[in-house]
């Protein structure tokens, strides 16, 4: 694997529903079959809910919300009654997991300035693997009940570099990027 030296960034708003499951979003899709020797690979994300305060009615709910977030190299990553897979590393088609607590202030502020700041963020990358196909960021989103099925925009933004790969790499990272859809 070689350095290009170029580098992307991906960037945009997916709905979210307070309280569901992961919900599965594609965010890149490199169709280039004639190029097997380019690929991306993930230096950075994050997650975070844009205005979660002016959104909801309830603005003196003071609970804590969360993000949690995965990338992966695959589609249809769901868990079974019996298999879980979400959000685990477990699975070679997941490269990258991230996690915020969002903190919405005490009741002495929270009524004035409609307080909402991150209290803690970690994310973790797979430094081994590469994007060659697609890239999809799957989102659960909590809160307490007041939130309860509230439809919340979430933004992103994943920071991508090329490399270049031998046609070996290429093959051996696209089987480990679909090997265990379970779903098939």
């Amino acid at each position: 694997m070689k350095e290009t030296n170029r580098t992307m960034t991906l960037r945009g708003t997916i709905p979210a529903v307070f309280n569901a499951q992961f919900e599965s979003y594609n965010i890149f899709e490199y169709a280039n079959v004639l190029d097997l020797n380019k690929a991306w690979k993930v230096d950075g994300y994050a997650c975070w809910l844009q205005g979660y305060r002016t959104s909801f009615i309830a603005s003196n709910d003071l609970s804590k919300a969360s993000i949690e977030s995965f990338l992966a190299t695959d589609t249809n990553i769901k868990d079974t009654g019996i298999i879980f897979i979400n959000n685990s590393p477990q699975d070679n088609r997941q490269i990258a997991w991230g996690n915020t607590l969002i903190d919405l202030g005490s009741a002495d502020k929270v009524n004035n300035t409609k307080v909402q700041s991150v209290l803690n963020e970690s994310y973790w990358i797979d430094p081994n693997h590469i994007v060659q196909d697609e890239l999809n960021l799957n989102l659960r989103v909590g809160g307490s009940d007041v939130e309860e099925g509230e439809i919340q925009r979430v933004n992103y933004i994943v920071y991508l570099r090329e490399v270049s790969v031998t046609d070996e790499e290429s093959i051996i990272m696209n089987i480990k990027g679909k090997s265990q859809d379970l779903s098939s």
